[in-house]
């Protein structure tokens, strides 16, 4: 508003009903400004909110391939210590252990290359 003389108490002087008319014109001037100066924030919070759902089944992603990951690192630990147990006590019983399940390539412990 650049009138500075639009005012209700001042254009309540030439008629009651152009107060509260003035009255409205002004709230819906201010809320006007308020609209102008918060959309860009309301944009840059929607963007934030969508960059926020991709990050987060990003690392949703990377979580699950994690605990695979360490899943995976308890089965090699576990059959480490079952191989070096064996080896330990009788070399030759490695080759009758599981590990021809546990990886490929290989046929009743030994590699198929081997004779």
């Amino acid at each position: 508003m650049t009138n500075p003389a639009f005012v209700p108490e001042q254009i309540a002087r030439a008629s009651v009903a152009a107060k509260g008319l003035c009255a409205w014109v002004r709230a819906i001037d201010f809320y006007n400004r308020i609209q102008v100066a918060v959309a860009p924030r309301k944009r840059a919070l929607e963007q934030a909110e969508r960059e926020l759902q991709t990050t987060a089944a990003v690392l949703q992603q990377k979580r699950q391939s994690l605990a695979e990951l360490e899943e995976k690192i308890v089965g090699l630990e576990v059959l480490y210590l079952d191989i070096s147990l064996l080896s330990y006590g009788h070399p030759d019983t490695i080759l009758h252990t599981s590990i021809s399940a546990q990886w490929p390539g290989t046929t009743n412990g030994r590699h198929r290359n081997e004779t």
